[in-house]
């Protein structure tokens, strides 16, 4: 949650009116521009991700709060208070499901004359301009040194586990200096990118606005990736002949029968 709290509040935006008026703590959340990206996308969420209506009309709101609805014309309007609790006990379930990201990433682009947006107005990660995110990415590279023949492998393995065995015995063993397997550690981290999602800021100067998109990084391993659309693959010339012929063979069996 302490990760979170630069997305959780949304300072230029407007307040909504008091759902019971005259009390100021009635007050519906509002959900940031950013919080709003972390919560509908599947790479920032521990579980599915929200639906944009879902922001607005918390799915736990029962129908009767709709002063239209059937429900509210048969038994009554319902409950201030009530409405007040759902919408706010929705935000803190929800925003304590995502995965926050380290910063916030700004692509740069030649601003046109007469810009008057400055990255000033977006916000910051709770570990921006620290490098740490990069540090990740970098233990996620390629090996430095070729792998080692099979017996070279076997004989460092086997030596390794007589040096564990005798530190297991001593009072004084020291295990930090047990070296983890390269590919292991790579692996690792990896999997903890998967769990670091990236939030970019594009900034679109004609429309005056920016948005925010969740992505993960390229070196990630997360299984939320087989559930995102793949990108389709393109078709070369020998695949679309090979089409082409196909939709004639298909041709020539439906006029055969």
């Amino acid at each position: 949650m302490l990760f979170t709290k630069p997305f959780l509040t949304a300072a230029t935006a407007e307040k909504p009116p008091p759902i019971i008026p005259g009390v100021e703590k009635s007050r519906p959340p509002v959900y940031s521009p950013e919080l709003t990206a972390l919560l509908t996308s599947l790479f920032s969420r521990t579980g599915k991700a929200l639906k944009p209506s879902h922001l607005e009309t918390p799915p736990t709101l029962p129908t009767r709060a709709d002063p239209a609805s059937e429900e509210a014309r048969y038994l009554g309007p319902f409950s201030k208070r009530r409405e007040v609790n759902i919408r706010w006990r929705y935000f803190t379930v929800q925003s304590k499901n995502i995965l926050p990201p380290l910063q916030v990433s700004i692509p740069h682009i030649e601003e046109p004359e007469g810009n008057l947006e400055s990255d000033g107005e977006v916000l910051r990660g709770g570990f921006q301009d620290t490098g740490l995110l990069d540090m990740v990415e970098g233990l996620t590279g390629s090996m430095k040194h070729p792998p080692k023949p099979r017996r070279e492998r076997t004989a460092a393995a086997s030596s390794a586990n007589v040096v564990l065995r005798e530190d297991s015995h001593s009072l004084h063993g020291d295990l930090s200096t047990v070296v983890l397997p390269t590919r292991f550690l790579r692996r690792r981290h990896q999997q903890l990118l998967g769990r670091l999602p990236l939030l970019t800021y594009n900034r679109d100067y004609k429309k005056g606005k920016g948005k925010y998109e969740v992505s993960l990084p390229k070196r990630a391993v997360s299984p939320r990736l087989r559930y995102a659309s793949a990108p389709k693959a393109m078709i070369d010339a020998d695949n679309l002949a090979w089409f082409r012929r196909a939709q004639e063979i298909e041709k020539l069996k439906t006029v055969r029968k």
